[in-house]
């Protein structure tokens, strides 16, 4: 069971700009290496974020899963080793939501806080249980070359489906403060304005 053999993985191209001027070069190209898709598209690269230095970057695959059972959504964190055409891209961690299951958009957006020590990723159909898909964010520290989910955020109000807490996720430099998006949700419950 190849990725090749399943169609669409997705890449995700490195670039760094060079001087003062507008010369930008590709450094790398990064791909997960184990995609199995469950038959969907990985969509390797459907988000990509990095620390505010450039060596922390992560990827967002919603269709790419550890199983092969199901397309939960995983996120690829590579670090950086090196400068220009010499860098390297090495795969340190490979992300998953708790309640994530099939089709809940684990990795649709995502964040990395500019000291690289937190990610942030949104699942904007991802819920805790039942059917509601509302949308969970998922928080993840970073010690080391491990990465420890250490909470995962609703919003007060996104309760219904098409909500999509998550669509959107930002931090500060160092991560502790955390704003998210509910394209969907509305003050009353009643309905999505």
């Amino acid at each position: 069971f190849s990725a090749s053999s399943l169609g669409v993985e997705g890449a995700v191209y490195v670039y760094d700009r060079v001087g003062a001027g507008s010369s930008i070069v590709q450094v790398g190209i990064l791909t997960n290496g184990i995609s199995v898709g469950g038959g969907t598209p990985a969509a390797f690269g459907n988000s990509v974020a990095t620390s505010a230095d450039g060596k922390t970057i992560a990827v967002g695959a919603i269709g790419d899963e550890l199983s092969g059972t199901g397309n939960y959504g995983l996120v690829y964190v590579f670090d950086r080793v090196g400068v220009g055409s010499l860098s390297t891209f090495n795969r340190v961690g490979i992300l998953t939501g708790s309640f994530a299951t099939a089709g809940y958009e684990f990795g649709e957006r995502l964040i990395v806080s500019g000291d690289g020590k937190t990610i942030i990723v949104g699942a904007p159909t991802d819920e805790r249980s039942g059917t509601t898909g509302n949308g969970l964010v998922y928080v993840f520290d970073r010690i080391g070359n491990s990465f420890r989910q250490s909470n995962v955020l609703s919003g007060s109000l996104a309760v219904g489906i098409g909500d999509r807490f998550g669509e959107s996720v930002a931090t500060s430099y160092d991560g502790k403060t955390i704003a998210v998006g509910a394209i969907g949700d509305e003050l009353s419950g009643t309905g999505n304005y």
